[in-house]
């Protein structure tokens, strides 16, 4: 068995992979909220079938995901579309694909690394409004979208 060798290079892109993916993943929540917040309360609110959810959100078209989550806008529309199949490509194949990449000497690992901050920049950008949106929602169905305070004083 050889021994996998992991360069400062490599740890470098590992971090910037992993803060992308944690951008994805508020992305996801994001796109989550905006559907919930225009559909009736879910029957099972249990972790699992939140997670369900988002699984079949993210096997839907591009159509089919901007008509359930109601966007109207068809720019902001195709900002959803190409979100989703950035987080499709990085959850997928994005670290096989830049390894051939740098193998090859097809880029580097500052490009990849630049790459990756593209994408943050963009899922924030597509997040931020989003929540945008489903404020909107929430004030449209007459629920304050702000959180109580919460105590934990007896």
């Amino acid at each position: 068995m050889t021994e996998v060798e992991i360069t400062e290079a490599d740890r470098g892109l590992l971090g910037e992979y992993g803060e992308t993916m944690l951008y994805v993943q508020l992305f996801e929540l994001s796109l989550l909220g905006l559907v919930q917040a225009q559909e009736p309360a879910p029957a099972d609110p249990s972790l699992e079938a939140g997670l369900q959810l988002v699984e079949e959100l993210f096997s839907l078209t591009a159509g089919r995901l901007k008509q359930l989550a109601r966007i109207e806008d068809a720019d902001f529309g195709e900002d959803v579309a190409a979100a989703v199949t950035s987080r499709n490509t990085l959850a997928h194949s994005y670290l096989l694909e830049a390894r051939m990449r740098l193998a090859q000497g097809e880029s580097s690992h500052a490009k990849e690394r630049n790459v990756l901050r593209g994408a943050r920049q963009n899922f924030d950008a597509v997040r931020r409004e989003l929540d945008r949106l489903t404020e909107v929602a929430h004030r449209e169905a007459g629920i304050d979208p702000t959180l109580p305070e919460v105590s934990f004083e007896d």
